[in-house]
């Protein structure tokens, strides 16, 4: 989309930004206030010290206004529990559409994030080249990354885990090394790729 439609559309708009905190929500932020001033509103999501009193207002004041709901709030910790990243990549993201689908003004859902995006390719030259992927294509063609198996695997570990009486420590560690094993299965170098909360969607 380029500058003049962006202007048109977000003319007159309620947008709320997840995240916003972040490099690529800071950015976006940025460039709507730049170009377009007579936006209706800008809603900037940031973790809240009182998150009932949060979602409460999201609930009951914003839902009804918001056009846009841009998605940009992720986890960059490479090396996190498996649970966690799971928790706050995949299913935040599952939870910003599902609260999008109950926006009645919505006119765009959109998720941006430059977390874990390039995966373990191969390259040539040590290039990599911009490519563009369809929506669920995996860089292992043998991939079939499907999101409940990996939310019901996980839920497995933790309760094989918790079966052993394994200590925090012990959790902790076990955790980032299956989310590893699982990530790298397919084809990714970190535990929380792109595919996961695409597969959400």
């Amino acid at each position: 989309m380029n500058s003049g439609n962006m202007q048109d559309f977000f003319k007159g708009k309620t947008v709320l930004v997840t995240g916003a905190t972040g490099f690529l929500a800071k950015v976006f932020v940025e460039k709507i206030l730049r170009i377009q001033p007579e936006i209706q509103k800008l809603y900037l999501l940031l973790r809240a010290s009182n998150s009932d009193m949060a979602a409460h207002r999201l609930q009951n004041e914003i839902l009804e206004e918001i056009d846009v709901l841009v998605h940009s709030a992720a986890s960059t910790k490479f090396d996190d529990r498996f649970d966690i990243l799971m928790g706050v990549n995949t299913k935040g993201a599952l939870h910003a559409l599902n609260f999008a689908k109950n926006c009645q003004k919505l006119k765009a859902f959109v998720h941006i994030s430059t977390a874990y995006v390039c995966g373990n390719a191969k390259y040539e030259d040590g290039i990599v080249r911009e490519k563009a992927f369809e929506m669920g294509q995996s860089l292992k063609k043998t991939s079939n990354l499907d999101i409940h198996t990996e939310m019901k695997l996980l839920d497995n570990k933790i309760a094989e885990l918790q079966a052993m009486n394994a200590d925090e420590n012990t959790m902790k560690f076990a955790l980032k090394d299956y989310g590893m094993e699982r990530a790298n299965l397919h084809g990714q170098t970190h535990m929380y790729s792109q595919k996961q909360w695409e597969r959400c969607f």
